[in-house]
C-alpha cells in the first residue's frame, strides 16, 4: 500500500523530475508485467491503491517460494518498494540499479549539502545487504525443487 516510488516530491523541481524520470518506467513496467497500475502522489500524504493492483502485487509476491519470499522482503525493506524488490526478483533491474532508484531523495540532498561520514557507511552496508538478497533470490529462482 506504500510503495516509496509512488511518493513523489512537488519541489524541487529537479528531485520531481528525477523521480519522474527514474521512477516511472519501473511503474511502467509493474503495469505490464504484474497487472499493477499503481497511483502517484505528492508528498507524504498516503495515496490509495486500486484494490486490483494490491491483488496483483500479492500474487506477484505468492509466486515466490518461502526461500525467495525471505530475499524478497529485504529487497523491499533496503529499497522501500515492493516494485523495485519484485523488479529484481524476476530480472527486470539488477540490485545495484534497484539501490539507486531507492536513493533518488538521498543522492539529490548528497548534492545539494554534501556527504555524511556515518549516512555514507550505512549507504555501503544496505548496498552490499541488498547485492546478497538478490543473489540468494536468484539462486533459489534457478535451483530445482528437490
Amino acid at each position: 500500500d506504500n510503495d516509496a516510488l509512488c511518493y513523489r516530491a512537488h519541489e524541487p523541481p529537479e528531485l520531481a523530475r528525477r523521480q519522474r524520470e527514474s521512477w516511472d518506467p519501473m511503474l511502467q513496467w509493474a503495469e505490464r508485467r504484474l497487472g499493477a497500475s499503481l497511483a502517484t502522489g505528492t508528498g507524504l500524504t498516503h495515496v490509495d491503491q486500486p484494490p486490483e493492483a494490491i491483488a496483483a502485487l500479492r500474487q506477484a509476491v505468492a509466486a515466490h517460494d518461502d526461500f525467495a519470499l525471505a530475499a524478497l522482503h529485504v529487497l523491499a525493506s533496503v529499497t522501500g518498494s515492493l516494485v523495485l524488490a519484485l523488479a529484481v526478483s524476476q530480472g527486470e533491474a539488477s540490485a545495484a540499479h534497484a539501490f539507486r532508484l531507492s536513493r533518488i531523495d538521498e543522492d539529490y540532498q548528497i548534492e545539494k549539502w554534501g556527504q555524511d561520514a556515518e549516512a555514507e557507511t550505512r549507504a555501503c552496508n544496505l548496498a552490499r545487504e541488498l547485492d546478497r538478497a538478490a543473489e540468494f533470490i536468484a539462486h533459489v529462482r534457478v535451483t530445482p525443487a528437490a
